[in-house]
């Protein structure tokens, strides 16, 4: 699996990797959305809480991540985490995503992390460790890669995310462009701790810093330059 997934990829999902640089190569980027103030994730405080419904999957992610679960037992026991024989579920989600996901099992999140919010699921990703740290990750580690290598992209990538509205986006969803808020569901991004605005945080670009940089790995490009750029652009304007 690496040997392939090492030929000019960045992570062990060459095909999701392929249909990024294709989506994202000339996408614009949401700049105001990085400019708002946030704080880093921090796994003591929120015991991985993004992690709740574990993740939808794309591409070569599902066969893969399948297949690493069972050449990996024996890894993913010693860490403490014993797999069901199905990693990989078809799921969905009020009509709005379908198609392959992490199975989740039972978690206290609710019990141990003070301000989880209430309409968050009591559940964790299969792959999710006590601690809130990924069994995905530790894997990376302990075979000398990037941390994030073995980690589903949309996991390592969040709170960043795609937007396919009018007008396709890189961006930053607040608590106003949360895409997953609803009457009974007050939004998702913008209410973990890693997504939330903090007043007295950093700008997300600063805090982002490790995403964007792998994101721009991927792409082909430098995202925060560009960040940079356009705020020093329209901050010129401003100033007249």
């Amino acid at each position: 699996m690496d040997a392939q997934a090492d030929q000019g990829s960045v992570t062990a999902y060459p095909a999701v990797e392929a249909r990024w640089k294709v989506q994202c190569a000339q996408m614009p980027l949401d700049v105001q959305s990085f400019r708002r103030p946030m704080t880093r994730c921090a796994l003591e405080q929120c015991k991985g809480m993004c992690c709740y419904d574990g993740v939808y999957l794309h591409d070569d992610e599902t066969t893969r991540l399948q297949a690493l679960a069972t050449q990996e037992a024996d890894f993913f026991r010693t860490i403490g985490l014993d797999l069901p024989a199905r990693v990989v579920v078809e799921a969905a989600w009020r009509g709005v995503i379908a198609g392959p996901k992490t199975a989740v099992k039972p978690a206290n999140l609710s019990e141990c992390v003070p301000g989880f919010p209430a309409h968050f699921a009591n559940s964790a990703c299969v792959f999710h460790l006590d601690d809130g740290r990924c069994g995905l990750q530790l894997l990376s580690l302990t075979h000398g890669k990037h941390p994030w290598f073995y980690k589903p992209t949309t996991c390592w990538l969040r709170p960043i995310m795609l937007s396919h509205g009018e007008t396709p986006l890189l961006t930053l969803p607040d608590e106003a462009t949360d895409p997953h808020h609803y009457t009974d569901y007050p939004g998702y991004i913008s209410v973990t701790f890693c997504g939330r605005t903090v007043a007295c945080g950093r700008p997300a670009y600063e805090v982002l810093t490790e995403e964007l940089a792998f994101l721009g790995t991927i792409l082909g490009r430098s995202l925060a330059a560009e960040i940079l750029a356009a705020i020093d652009a329209a901050d010129r304007d401003t100033r007249g």
